[in-house]
């Protein structure tokens, strides 16, 4: 009977995290549900976030999902937290639970569970965002829109859409995957539209595409999330001015 409290970070951000724990608790425990909280002020009330999960067919699909502390059905005396945490990965989810030690095994295969669906329905992963982990919808890209010379086209195939489209390819010759490539030019000639033809065919073959906008996003937080949401593909527009911000 013994009160003990079990805690798992998860390499996620916090959005996601609150969606698949609610996901798991209705397929297991029948409903997802905030509870108030007694404080020494009083009672503060049940907490839900509204949230976006992604745009199908061209409509931004939302959810709201319980946020705080949440009832753990069937088990005596539970509590469930949920909760975001900073790390060096950036702001991660984290899930605490307050149980009888007799309850530890049930937590431990929720928290797994939890983990499995985030492995497989993670609301980010294989999908495109901007750096603050908004979504943009990829099937308004139309690439004939954009119009560049037949030499541009051959080093875009060759060194940005192709690996991204023929993976499989290269790690049976034993290619690395990672590519590194610097667009140029003076304003106008399309490398924004580029950027975003790349996410469109990268988000087309299964892989997370992250966009940092210029003096808004910070490219290194969307790199630790690239790292999180791998594999995929990172666009950081006008990268010369964030270069030439920081000190020599």
């Amino acid at each position: 009977e013994e009160k003990i409290v079990v805690e798992r970070v998860f390499d996620y951000r916090p959005n996601d995290g609150a969606y698949a724990t609610m996901m798991v608790l209705k397929e297991y425990f029948g409903y997802a549900l905030s509870v108030p909280v007694k404080t020494f002020f009083g009672k503060e009330p049940p907490q839900e976030l509204t949230l976006d999960i992604g745009y199908i067919d061209g409509v931004l699909r939302t959810a709201t999902v319980p946020w705080g502390c949440l009832a753990l059905p069937g088990i005596k005396d539970a509590k469930l937290y949920t909760k975001s945490v900073r790390s060096e990965k950036g702001t991660l989810f984290k899930l605490a639970a307050e149980v009888r030690r007799a309850d530890k095994e049930i937590i431990d295969g929720f928290y797994q569970v939890v983990a499995d669906f985030l492995a497989n329905n993670s609301i980010y992963r294989g999908h495109a965002i901007q750096g603050d982990m908004s979504f943009f919808d990829t099937d308004k890209i139309d690439p004939e829109k954009f119009v560049y010379t037949d030499d541009v086209w051959a080093q875009a195939e060759t060194n940005i859409l192709s690996p991204l489209c023929h993976s499989d390819v290269l790690r049976a010759n034993g290619l690395s995957l990672k590519r590194v490539v610097l667009l140029e030019g003076p304003f106008g000639p399309g490398k924004s539209g580029l950027g975003r033809t790349a996410a469109k065919v990268a988000v087309e073959n299964g892989r997370t595409a992250i966009i940092a906008r210029p003096g808004v996003d910070n490219p290194f937080e969307v790199l630790q999330t690239a790292v999180l949401y791998q594999p995929g593909l990172v666009f950081i527009e006008d990268v010369d001015t964030v270069s030439m911000q920081q000190e020599p």
